[in-house]
């Protein structure tokens, strides 16, 4: 069957119906295989000294094929006629498996043992099993004090003394820095990709030396926001940070829904609370 400029898209959904390009794309899924063979297609390429658009109405194409991990397409190139040409496709590239990690912590109730993707994890899973077993301890019944026998207190004559008045000394009051700049905090996406219509990855968070010390211990705020290429919002997720002088870097995984797009932008920022931004710690 012969296609034309017009159909390309129908050219490659009635492809990908037809034929297995799953070890062209490194996915099963049809509809990221069909966005990502369009990526290719939909761009001017050369054949035979011959430049092709084959989203242009004059253009004439068959059906492309998958070949092993490439692909092909025939199309018709004046004056040489019918041509074959091949074609690479960006194949989709799963993200890293999480590693877990065993941790045990001894107190006077036992030891604590866990297995979590971080120390982070771990220590506050440990704190919760600890107040859960506080909680379960019964309260000590206290032993009753016997009241004082009291003694006779003679009245003491009081003389009033005279007033003396001491001026007021202003105690100077110290001066606290909560100042923020977008250098106190770096960001790394690391491996997003859209899969399976997810969009799965990771954002690693660390406090640099510019890190105001006033921050340590408090919560502060990421939201990461997903785009589509037109700017459309499809999701915006808040999550919460917490940085000390010995623990600096926090990774946070991300497995959320692109509602059928196969392409979308993340945007990250780092703010001190949500409901009345002070100031952006980061933004990516």
């Amino acid at each position: 069957m012969v296609y034309s400029g017009t159909e390309l898209e129908q050219a490659i959904h009635d492809s990908v119906n037809s034929y297995n390009w799953e070890p062209a794309t490194g996915t099963s899924d049809r509809a990221v295989q069909q966005g990502l063979i369009f990526n290719v297609l939909s761009k001017p390429f050369r054949v035979k000294n011959y430049t092709l658009n084959l989203t242009s109405s004059g253009e004439q194409f068959e059906k492309p094929q998958p070949v092993g991990s490439s692909g092909s397409i025939t199309v018709y190139a004046p004056p040489f006629g019918w041509v074959p040409t091949s074609f690479s496709v960006e194949k989709v590239t799963p993200p890293p498996p999480i590693q877990y990690f065993t941790y045990n912590y001894s107190s006077i109730y036992g030891t604590f043992s866990t297995s979590a993707e971080s120390e982070t994890i771990a220590y506050e899973s440990f704190q919760q099993w600890l107040r859960q077993k506080e909680a379960q301890q019964p309260e000590p019944t206290p032993e009753p004090i016997p009241e004082p026998t009291p003694e006779p207190i003679e009245a003491p004559i009081i003389t009033e003394p005279e007033p003396v008045y001491i001026p007021a000394i202003p105690i100077p009051q110290p001066t606290v820095d909560d100042s923020i700049n977008t250098n106190m905090v770096t960001q790394q996406v690391i491996n997003f990709n859209i899969i399976d219509g997810r969009a799965v990855g990771s954002i690693k968070f660390v406090a640099t030396n510019n890190f105001n010390p006033f921050y340590y211990g408090k919560e502060i705020v990421n939201l990461v926001q997903f785009k589509t290429p037109n700017g459309v919002t499809l999701l915006v997720k808040e999550n919460r940070l917490r940085f000390t002088e010995t623990e600096r870097d926090e990774i946070i995984n991300y497995d959320e829904d692109m509602k059928g797009n196969t392409r979308a932008t993340v945007e990250s920022f780092v703010w001190e609370w949500i409901d009345k931004p002070a100031g952006a710690f980061s933004s990516k």
